[in-house]
């Protein structure tokens, strides 16, 4: 069975159109983190997520949340709350929303270990680069020698394009791949490159 996508960072209807056209299997907003390009006002982000097709998971981005924000994220209706940086475990607790850690690969994957470690509520950790959003591949190479048992699912991403997710593929065997800057036009995203992008990831399942 091929891996998912998720196609993320999306900010215009335009996007959305070519979303629901291609119909990947998660589409993701950035919140809550300025420093991103991407990053959408929750209420912007919510207003595009409900034009999203319902088949397709609805995915919030975002770096160290408050608590409070979580709450916000899992109230406008999204599916999966994404978390980059610190994590707050008292979210376990107030919210119900389904969780994707993300563990950005520097030095060691300490990250990766402990996120594999949280609770069922949260459902998949997400391999990404040094830093969140930054579109930069880590050494897939060293890092996948010291992956081993899965407790969780595995979401590749960080630096993934149409010319090297086949390798990430080949090297991980994700459940998911997650693409942003690979998949981007002059303004918002591009179709052809999300559809060439996808033909690769069924290609090499």
């Amino acid at each position: 069975m091929s891996a998912g996508v998720k196609i993320c960072g999306l900010t215009t209807k335009q996007d959305i159109a070519y979303i629901n056209e291609l119909k990947p299997k998660a589409a993701g907003f950035v919140v809550g983190y300025p420093k991103s390009k991407r990053n959408l006002p929750l209420s912007e982000a919510e207003l595009l997520m409900k034009e999203v097709d319902q088949e397709i998971l609805k995915v919030a981005v975002t770096v160290s949340p408050e608590v409070a924000f979580a709450m916000e994220i899992e109230e406008a209706g999204f599916d999966v709350l994404q978390i980059h940086g610190e994590f707050d475990k008292r979210i376990l607790d107030e919210c119900k929303i389904t969780i994707w850690r993300a563990a950005n690969i520097k030095e060691s994957l300490d990250a990766y270990h402990e996120a594999m470690k949280l609770p069922k509520q949260v459902k998949a950790v997400v391999l990404d680069g040094a830093n969140a959003g930054g579109g930069k591949t880590f050494d897939w190479e060293q890092v996948v020698s010291e992956i081993k048992e899965r407790t969780k699912l595995l979401i590749l991403a960080g630096g993934l394009n149409r010319d090297n997710v086949a390798q990430g593929i080949k090297t991980f065997h994700p459940d998911l791949v997650d693409v942003s800057s690979g998949v981007e036009g002059t303004c918002g995203k591009d179709r052809e490159k999300i559809q060439e992008f996808m033909t690769e990831v069924t290609r090499n399942g």
